[in-house]
């Protein structure tokens, strides 16, 4: 399947407009999310949500060949929902835990970023940790309003791009590749019938610097080089696409006001709707991970929750969270998904039990404590709690530390 892919991006670098290969590339991802959506990163979930959507308009442009879409539609659902998106991730780091300079989500990737930047160990100080925290709030929850008016439209966009370029330095540049289709979306003329020639060439420099960048990472990994700066030497040679790429988008892309057509506000109101529910569930209790929670020291469980303006005492409906299991200790097997000392709800507990039994053929020996009882377990696979329900896979939960500032989760 990945050489397949590959061969896909291939032709894309050869030909872009060449639609087939760009249907298969995305036939190609769906099959793969398809089977862990919801529990994939943040971005993938919204790349396999991208993907049904494109496959849905390529179908019904089949069945319906007459079918159009305004192209005055198309731009303004890319700039409600980049702007919800980043909205919603800002919002989840109003918490208490990610202002403390000393667990910040923002500490660990300044230290690698600056780190690599300067050739030495850098720690990040308290003054600098609260800069970078307030930097992002505004660089998420403020910078993407700019992207609904001509006149900041460009000048928001810079800027957002500039944010994933410093982070494209920190493993993020697979973040920051649907950053650029979704930025993008933002600034185009979609009216347009035609492409400049240099923007078409500069899509082809991007699509090369990515292949090499993936290529260099295998190569990489061939000759064990240190993986503590595989990310950063990726980051450095996708940046250079990107450069590339959008100085030509840029000085040959003009500005443009767009005007909501009142018969598209039900459309950009469901968007903006959906996105809402998908990322606001975490406090009604519906799982708190992969739904732009992304780097935000958040708490949602009852008793320890952190948000600064949502207390989950008085929002949950549901109390997943809340019948959680303390994990004491786990087989040796285990032991690097970090879980011992912390608490896990039993939904997400009794999912993870049943994945492990199906994927390690040894005996799983555990002790937790549950409902105040001590359980020492010889055999996970033989216990009652490896009985899982088919919706616990879509309740996705973060860990619940026991005991000090919750530290920063992915």
């Amino acid at each position: 399947m990945t050489i397949l892919l590959f061969t896909m991006v291939c032709i894309t670098f050869v030909n872009y407009r060449l639609w087939w290969a760009t249907i298969i590339n995305i036939g190609i991802s769906l099959f793969y999310f398809i089977t862990r959506f919801p529990r994939l990163a943040n971005h993938a979930n919204i790349e396999f949500f991208l993907a049904i959507l494109i496959l849905f308009l390529f179908v019904n442009k089949v069945i319906y060949p007459k079918l159009k879409i305004a192209p005055n539609l198309v731009g303004w659902v890319f700039r409600i929902s980049v702007m919800t998106i980043y909205f919603y991730t800002g919002f989840h780091k109003l918490n208490s835990d990610y202002f403390n300079p000393c667990v910040s989500c923002v500490n660990e990737v300044n230290e690698y970023i600056i780190g690599h930047l300067t050739a030495t160990t850098f720690k990040i100080s308290d003054n600098v940790s609260c800069f970078f925290q307030y930097a992002s709030i505004v660089m998420e929850m403020l910078i993407p309003f700019g992207l609904l008016w001509n006149p900041t439209r460009k000048g928001s966009a810079l800027l957002l791009l500039f944010f994933h370029f410093y982070l494209n330095l920190a493993v993020y540049s697979d973040f920051g590749s649907l950053a650029v289709f979704l930025i993008v979306g933002c600034i185009l003329d979609f009216e347009s019938k035609t492409i400049h020639y240099k923007i078409s060439r500069a899509i082809r420099y991007y699509v090369f610097f990515t292949l090499l960048t993936f290529g260099v990472k295998i190569i990489l990994i061939k000759y064990k080089f240190n993986p503590y700066y595989l990310g950063f030497i990726q980051g450095l040679i996708f940046n250079i696409g990107w450069i590339i790429f959008f100085y030509y988008l840029f000085t040959n892309v003009k500005g443009k006001s767009y005007l909501i057509n009142k018969r598209h506000l039900f459309i950009l109101s469901t968007c903006f709707i959906l996105i809402s529910f998908w990322t606001l569930r975490t406090y009604i209790g519906l799982g708190n991970s992969g739904n732009f929670t992304m780097f935000s020291n958040l708490v949602t469980e009852k008793s320890t929750n952190n948000h600064l303006l949502i207390d989950t005492k008085k929002t949950k409906i549901f109390n997943f969270e809340e019948d959680n299991v303390l994990i004491l200790k786990l087989h040796d097997t285990l032991k690097k998904e970090q879980f011992e000392h912390n608490k896990i709800p039993i939904s997400e507990f009794q999912f993870l039990s049943s994945n492990w039994c199906r994927l390690y053929k040894v005996k799983l020996n555990c002790t937790l404590v549950y409902k105040k009882d001590t359980i020492v377990i010889d055999d996970l696979r033989k216990s009652e709690f490896v009985k899982t329900q088919w919706w616990n896979r879509y309740l996705y939960f973060r860990k619940i530390q026991t005991e000090g500032p919750n530290t920063c989760r992915w």
